[in-house]
């Protein structure tokens, strides 16, 4: 089971959430998902919405 603990956030001047340093080197500085489950909020790593492969060409001549 996940551990539950209280977190303390702030918000910048753009009303960004700014986590603090040890959920940030979880989590990382890409987008996370937020769930709530009960009277918890649950932060996680975002998964995403597409992937793309780049396959380049060579070019014909």
């Amino acid at each position: 089971m996940m551990e539950k603990k209280p977190l303390l956030g702030r918000f910048d001047e753009q009303g960004n959430l700014i986590l603090p340093p040890e959920i940030q080197d979880i989590l990382g500085y890409g987008t996370i998902e937020i769930t709530v489950e009960g009277d918890c909020i649950v932060l996680s790593r975002a998964e995403p919405i597409y992937r793309c492969v780049w396959e380049p060409k060579q070019n014909r001549k």
